[in-house]
């Protein structure tokens, strides 16, 4: 099975190099084609237009007189930096459940963290912390 695989396989490009190399040869690109203007009016016939001629550089010209030398200048001082404006502080509320049906001890404290844990690559950053002592009883 594999050998009639293999067999198809080459068969198959040994056509396709055939039929690649048996093709025309390439036509040569055209030395200087012969742009056509369309006309602005249409009962004009179009004319083709033929390239203007290069004009021949200028003969530079040395100065006859030597250049005076720039003094040279303090550079520029850069402008103060400008501080972007504080970012807004964003408030976030909530409520603490407790999910004990029993009455929360005077001495009980409730200890609120925000913590990032978007990053996969990297530990938790705790964003903000609350705590608070002697909360009262649930909801918080």
């Amino acid at each position: 099975m594999t050998l009639r695989i293999v067999t198809a396989i080459i068969l198959s490009l040994t056509v396709a190099a055939l039929i690649a190399c048996s093709g025309a040869p390439a036509s040569p690109a055209p030395a200087d084609p012969t742009p056509i203007v369309e006309p602005t009016v249409p009962s004009q016939p179009a004319t083709p237009v033929v390239p203007a001629e290069p004009a021949a550089p200028a003969n530079p010209v040395a100065p006859s007189e030597p250049a005076a030398p720039v003094e040279p200048t303090a550079p520029a001082k850069p402008a103060d930096p400008v501080m972007p404006d504080a970012p807004s502080i964003a408030t976030v509320t909530g409520t603490v459940a407790y999910r004990e049906r029993i009455a929360l001890t005077p001495d009980a404290v409730v200890e609120i963290k925000l913590i990032d844990v978007s990053r996969m690559d990297a530990s938790a950053v705790t964003i903000g912390e609350q705590i608070i002592d002697n909360p009262g009883q649930v909801p918080i």
